[in-house]
């Protein structure tokens, strides 16, 4: 006796299973570029911002204080360059007379000489009262800049998703400033990070429409639609993935960052196609049992690498050659070789060598 089911058209939905995270298509980290203590925090979590809001303070006395000493420098060192300048303008009309005089014959060639070189220490010591008032004048810009570093702003638009600050915490400038603020953009549009296994990616493309679910709203399921997916693959305990990225449509704001998501990306949509069980492939007559494994044993993941099947609730069969189906006449199970197209791990779509109504043999019952 045989259990059979009859090959009868019905849809096919195809789809890529992957886990993925929501994030924001726009977030900032917000650290301090000067050192300082922290005078007051004017951003709570979750408040919206205005991109140039203020977000923080830092105590600004002893910046204050290196403004004023500053000031005074650039001051003193612009006074040092025009004294310099009268200087240098009186030596040369001192020079200019001892030309004169030494052309005349009234001054000897040595005073000329030391009119010459005064002048020249004169030009010299402009020269250096510039270049100390140019320094003095950076010093102070460089101050004035760390004072309007002072105030922390807000850098977009959008609502501040963490604040690690308060008031007297002492914060330091450095390559690893401590992040004081996360802020994102518009969350009404959020970008889901879904990891894809290499065995399913060749089924992926940019444009695709995918639903996912996440553990807060579990019978809900959300639309997205895939943007783009990396080309730079991620191994994790030995498995190679590849990153796609989908928009979603956060309108109602349900969905928050670093939500964990179930993603079924549908990669073919069959209507009414000629379908088979997919269990109907490994399904040996006793005789062939006895001798051991089947052509179709190879196609059906009794042998070789699972692929994909980890997060694949649906794939692609190879299609190369024909695979065998057994077939019930007149009591007996009979071979046929056919052509097959995709599989939902349930149905699998035959594109040929089969008739609509064949009764296919999945297994055969063992007489009491």
């Amino acid at each position: 006796d045989y259990t059979t089911v009859p090959a009868a058209k019905a849809d096919l939905t195809v789809a890529v299973s992957a886990t993925g995270t929501l994030q924001p298509l726009t977030q900032v980290d917000i650290s301090s570029e000067l050192s300082g203590i922290i005078r007051s925090v004017s951003a709570e979590e979750n408040q919206q911002v205005k991109k140039g809001d203020v977000l923080a303070t830092l105590d600004t006395v002893k910046l204050e204080v290196q403004i004023e000493r500053a000031e005074a420098s650039a001051k003193a060192a612009a006074a040092n360059v025009e004294d310099a300048t009268v200087t240098l303008a009186e030596n040369e009309k001192a020079l200019v007379r001892a030309a004169e005089l030494t052309r005349r014959g009234m001054a000897t060639d040595q005073s000329l000489e030391a009119a010459t070189a005064t002048r020249d220490r004169s030009k010299a010591a402009l020269d250096s009262a510039q270049a100390n008032l140019a320094i003095a004048q950076a010093d102070l810009k460089a101050q004035q800049t760390d004072l309007a570093k002072s105030t922390i702003y807000a850098p977009i638009d959008g609502i501040v998703l963490t604040r690690s600050v308060d008031p007297g915490q002492t914060v330091a400038s450095s390559l690893q400033a401590p992040v004081l603020f996360i802020i994102a953009a518009d969350l009404r549009n959020m970008e889901l990070v879904a990891a894809v296994d290499e065995a399913d990616i060749g089924a992926v493309k940019s444009g695709q429409h995918a639903r996912f679910t996440v553990d807060a709203f579990p019978e809900r399921p959300f639309d997205a639609e895939i943007r783009d997916i990396s080309y730079a693959s991620v191994t994790t305990d030995g498995v190679v993935t590849y990153n796609a990225r989908l928009e979603v449509d956060n309108n109602e704001l349900l969905l928050r960052p670093g939500m964990t998501a179930t993603v079924s990306v549908v990669t073919k949509q069959a209507k009414g196609v000629l379908t088979v069980p997919a269990t109907a492939f490994r399904y040996r007559p006793a005789q062939q049992a006895a001798r051991g494994w089947s052509l179709s044993d190879l196609f059906t993941g009794r042998m070789g690498r699972p692929g994909g099947n980890r997060q694949r609730q649906a794939a692609t069969v190879p299609t190369d050659g024909s695979r065998i189906l057994y077939v019930l006449e007149n009591g007996r199970p009979h071979p046929v070789n056919v052509k097959i197209g995709s599989t939902d791990g349930e149905l699998t779509e035959i594109i040929s060598g089969l008739d609509e109504g064949a009764q296919i043999i999945t297994a055969s019952q063992q007489r009491s």
